[in-house]
Parts: structure tokens; C-alpha cells; sequence
């Protein structure tokens, strides 16, 4: 039963703090175009989304986005000569991001169906300082 009157020092002081999550940071094996699309996937989750976990296939993700977005610009560029390798190599990019999405959460169904209030909230813009700590090139990981 909660007690009348104001709280006692010490009941405030000993309120929870609920730090946000750190965000993951770009692996440093990611090339710079691959860092930049990571920062961007980063920064548009909210900060607990993605964990230490889902490194390897983040990192899986964003190199076959790379790799699908080169080849559709060189088939753009000159789609008479577009190898069969070329293509296929491009079918299966699209594969696997599509798969890739749907394990990492970051596909549109996987976003629609929360019933959580809080995940209805807007979010913060994020700002040019939380981009460039992800984008440090100074960062070690552990």
C-alpha cells in the first residue's frame, strides 16, 4: 500500500535508471560504403533492436545490399550485355536480402503487426553526433 505525503530522500535516490542501449557500431571489415548503409540501418532501428548477436548477419546484409545495388546499376548501364552471370549473381543477392530482412526484423511485415504502445511513439531524428560516433574510424571493438 503505497504511503500519503511526499517521497523520502532516500526513495528517490534509489530510483531506476534505465540507460538506452548502446547501438551496434560497423564491423571493421565493412568497406566504407557497407559501413555507411550499416550506420543508416542502425540509426533507423530503435536502440535495442539490433545486438551483438545479430552482428554476423548484419554484416551478411548489408554486403549483398552493396552487392545488389552494383550489379543493377551495371545492368542499368548496359542491359544488351548483361552476362547470365551477372544476373544470377543478382537473383541470388535479392534472395538473400529478402531473407536476411525477414531474420533481422527490418522488412516492412516484420515492422507492421506491433500491438506494443510504446513502438507507436515517434522516434528522436537522430543526429549528426550519433552518426559520427558510428561512424568513428577510431573505434576498436573488443
Amino acid at each position: 500500500m503505497a504511503q500519503p505525503g511526499r517521497k523520502s530522500q532516500e526513495a528517490v535516490a534509489l530510483a531506476p535508471y534505465r540507460a538506452e542501449p548502446a547501438r551496434l557500431r560497423p564491423s571493421p571489415g565493412l568497406s566504407e560504403p557497407e559501413g555507411k548503409l550499416f550506420a543508416d540501418i542502425v540509426l533507423a532501428s530503435s536502440p535495442g533492436h539490433f545486438q551483438e548477436v545479430d552482428r554476423p548477419l548484419l554484416d551478411c546484409y548489408v554486403r549483398a545490399l552493396v552487392v545488389v545495388e552494383s550489379t543493377t546499376r551495371t545492368i542499368a548501364a548496359n542491359p544488351d550485355d548483361a552476362s547470365s552471370g551477372l544476373l544470377k549473381t543478382q537473383a541470388q543477392a535479392f534472395r538473400m536480402v529478402d531473407r536476411l530482412a525477414m531474420r533481422l526484423r527490418c522488412s516492412p511485415q516484420a515492422r507492421a503487426g506491433h500491438v506494443n504502445p510504446a513502438s507507436k511513439l515517434p522516434r528522436a531524428a537522430r543526429s549528426y553526433y550519433d552518426r559520427n560516433a558510428l561512424e568513428d574510424d577510431s573505434w576498436n571493438p573488443p
